[in-house]
């Protein structure tokens, strides 16, 4: 039988403390953490969705400057983020049709009459009204 001086020491007593504060803080990181994504990217948008889906397939050979359709949507779960957050605000009329037009121009380097663009506009739908302005 051990000694008392070679028995193990006790735990702190801030253990269980420890414990209560990480269940306690938990929910409030998952909040931070959700919070930064943008307000509507949880949401399904079976339209927007449709959309998409009918992108990737009537567009799939297309160039978007140094991309192609393949390399910006893959597949509905692989993505090109930037791509998504362009396309999604023009989609909602975030965006002028200028604006979107510049901003795959500058980021791919792609011209604003080239065919992805082209395609993609074709497959807008004709309800959507244009954003207030150019954004």
């Amino acid at each position: 039988m051990p000694s008392a001086s070679q028995q193990p020491a006790a735990r702190p007593p801030q253990a269980p403390v420890r414990g209560l504060l990480v269940r306690a803080l938990a929910p409030v990181a998952l909040s931070l953490v959700l919070g930064a994504c943008a307000p509507d990217a949880w949401k399904p948008d079976d339209p927007y969705q449709a959309f998409l889906t009918q992108v990737r397939q009537k567009c799939w050979d297309t160039q978007f400057g140094r991309k192609a359709m393949p390399q910006l949507m893959p597949d509905p779960y692989t993505v090109d983020d930037y791509f998504m957050d362009v396309t999604g605000r023009f989609y909602r009329g975030q965006i002028s049709e200028q604006s979107y037009r510049s901003a795959l121009e500058g980021m791919y380097g792609a011209k604003s009459d080239s065919t992805g663009i082209r395609c993609l506009l074709e497959q807008m739908p004709k309800s959507l009204s244009a954003p207030p302005g150019n954004n």
